[in-house]
């Protein structure tokens, strides 16, 4: 890898913002269920 400290600093930073929302995503499933967290995000909210 090159760019020395400041390459590998650059890049652990983008790596870090790249899995953020990845992680995030992940325990929410664990904590809500994967059914519920889902249905959150992908089905259109019911019209009262």
């Amino acid at each position: 890898m090159a760019g020395g400290p400041r390459g590998v600093l650059t890049f652990a930073w983008v790596m870090f913002v790249a899995l953020l929302p990845y992680f995030a995503y992940r325990e929410l499933a664990r904590v809500l269920g994967a059914g519920r967290l889902r249905a959150l995000f992908l089905h259109a909210p019911e019209k009262r």
